[in-house]
């Protein structure tokens, strides 16, 4: 935030120097030190888009000459044609340092890792014997009626248990009825046609979050279905479970949490975790792999933004050639 802040200030005195003043200078500055800030391909880059709406119409339009021209002038694009791949990649080296198991694009690549997943699982549920035989990150549920969902990583294990965990940032994300509808979208899609329900997996949503998601002042919530009149159990084999990062229990998975808020794999305790952050973080096969990743999401991020924008001038009645 201090790097683009301190880029958007300088870049709008910039732009007032080319007699650009008002909301239109400010508009300008605004996405230029969106695109000079190596955060926005990361995380920055949502706020342009959750803000897309309270902006002027000079902002929208300011937003689509910067992209359509493609940055004829210097100061506008962060990795013009000099800039070398070299260069480019050492930018991610630094924000690679920073980034910690929390971090949703290290998250994802740590959990590509079975042994990893499966550490984290036998913590979480207290099961020393639990066997991952699979696991998928990114995993995309499609739905042909509804909303789809991209899930952070499902795996399954020896005894045919499904368990999805998510690394949550803010509230919204760990709202109860999204874990009800990771559930329904993973049961619609594990069993096979003509099946019986009752061979449907037991399963497990797991979300990992930034604080405690029910104010119950504990580092692990476990939610399951009971009959109420008499408090046994439904028997449905679902099951939500919620872990407060920021809390400490003192024992194993108070050790964990701490291992996914610390950046480098020697603060951690030794085990799989710490193996695949290692190399991951400190390995030039890993490092030169998020640096890819990081790549890929930067371009991501880069053409929602361009689609973003002709949807708004759609909506204003312009066209792209206007």
């Amino acid at each position: 935030p201090q790097i683009f802040h301190k880029s958007a200030g300088r870049l709008t005195e910039t732009f007032e120097t080319e007699k650009l003043t008002g909301s239109l200078a400010r508009a300008f500055a605004f996405a230029a030190a969106m695109r000079r800030t190596q955060d926005f391909a990361l995380s920055a880059g949502k706020i342009q888009v959750l803000n897309v709406y309270q902006l002027s119409c000079r902002i929208y339009i300011a937003r689509w000459m910067i992209h359509s021209y493609e940055l004829n002038r210097m100061w506008l694009t962060p990795m013009n044609q000099e800039e070398t791949m070299l260069l480019h990649k050492e930018r991610y080296k630094e924000t690679i340092k920073n980034l910690t198991v929390m971090s949703d694009i290290l998250a994802r690549n740590v959990f590509k890792d079975k042994n990893a997943c499966e550490y984290v699982l036998r913590i979480i549920l207290e099961d020393k014997e639990l066997t991952a035989i699979d696991n998928e990150t990114q995993m995309d549920f499609r739905n042909m009626h509804g909303r789809g969902v991209v899930l952070d990583c499902v795996a399954k294990d020896g005894s045919g248990r499904i368990f999805n965990v998510e690394i949550q940032q803010d509230d919204e994300g760990a709202h109860p009825k999204r874990a009800r509808y990771h559930l329904g979208m993973m049961d619609s899609n594990v069993l096979d046609t003509g099946k019986n329900f009752d061979k449907l997996p037991e399963t497990y949503v797991i979300f990992v979050t930034l604080k405690d998601a029910f104010g119950c002042g504990l580092p692990i919530v476990h939610i399951d279905r009971i009959i109420r009149e008499n408090g046994k159990e439904f028997g449905d084999e679902e099951h939500f479970i919620y872990v407060d990062f920021s809390k400490d229990d003192g024992g194993e998975l108070g050790r964990l949490m701490h291992d996914f808020r610390v950046k480098e794999a020697k603060e951690m305790q030794a085990g799989a975790l710490a193996d695949r952050v290692h190399e991951l973080k400190e390995t030039e096969k890993g490092v030169e792999h998020m640096c890819k990743e990081m790549e890929q999401l930067y371009d991501e991020l880069i053409m929602d933004e361009k689609k973003e924008t002709a949807r708004n001038l759609k909506a204003m009645g312009l066209s792209i050639e206007q």
